[in-house]
């Protein structure tokens, strides 16, 4: 009787080892696992990022041809411009640049009276 009771004990003994083996090398392997599909997935992001960040650049020049074709056609609308010489080169970039300025001042001068606007809105009591 004691006999088998000591093989019990041994058979769980074991048996316990076993599953608390096959319990750790499941999740080693579940965390290899893991691991590796993070690799994957942080390599695949990095390759994009770089290909979106051409995108952003492309994206952005256009967008600059576009604003400066517009605004090149909006500030020498009407007038008669002949680029024949140097002098005449200068004087269209002073024009150009000359508005561009005035843009960017209009911008800041109503950037200015939003900010300093009452926005709280009348209070009535």
């Amino acid at each position: 009787m004691t006999q088998v009771r000591i093989l019990v004990g041994l058979f769980n003994f074991f048996r316990n080892v076993f599953i608390s083996l096959f319990i750790l090398l499941f999740m080693t392997l579940s965390l290899i696992i893991i691991g590796v599909i993070v690799l994957i997935i942080a390599v695949y992001l990095i390759f994009e990022l770089k290909r979106m960040k051409h995108k952003l650049l492309a994206l952005f020049l256009i967008g600059l041809i576009l604003f400066s074709f517009f605004s090149f056609n909006a500030v020498f609308k009407g007038r008669e411009i002949k680029i024949e010489s140097i002098t005449d080169l200068e004087n269209a970039a002073k024009l150009y640049f000359n508005w561009l300025g005035y843009i960017f001042n209009n911008v800041k001068v109503i950037t200015a009276n939003v900010i300093q606007m009452n926005w709280k809105g009348n209070q009535t009591t």
